[in-house]
């Protein structure tokens, strides 16, 4: 289930996009290099790609915490936990939005049966999230 907006990208959106594509990135760089150094027999460019990933990697990472934790202190200023809360699961944790609902409402005796209601409060919740986050970006920029 993707719910995707036809407009532009916002500066929330973009800022989150882009962080969750570097968490992406570097997982699928470190199963890269995991895969090298499970060869049993790598040849010597194998061996100095290993080597060049590694650094690469170490980088990558470096920049994911000095951009995290900027993105953690904006987060951190919104006005509502569950905001956080949806915000941190989609865009750190790399949850679906099914992973989402559940892990907010899936202890709720009515789960199941209202399922399109807590998915409609979630949405609505990250919409209403996202212009709020919208609003310390512009009030960051304009300081």
């Amino acid at each position: 289930m993707q719910r995707k907006k036809e407009s532009g990208n916002t500066p929330a959106q973009q800022l989150l996009r882009e962080y969750s594509d570097l968490l992406r990135e570097n997982d699928n760089q470190i199963r890269r290099l995991e895969a090298l150094i499970a060869i049993p027999e790598p040849t010597s460019r194998q061996q100095a790609r290993i080597v060049e990933l590694e650094d690469e990697i170490k980088a990558s990472v470096a920049l994911e915490r000095e951009k995290g934790a900027a993105v953690e202190a904006l987060v951190n200023e919104l006005s509502k936990a569950e905001y956080r809360a949806i915000l941190r699961m989609r865009y750190f944790d790399l949850l679906e939005w099914w992973d989402v609902i559940f892990a907010l409402y899936g202890d709720d005796a009515d789960y199941t049966k209202n399922k399109p209601q807590h998915q409609r409060r979630v949405f609505r919740h990250h919409s209403e999230a996202m212009k709020e986050l919208d609003l310390l970006l512009a009030r960051r920029a304009e300081a």
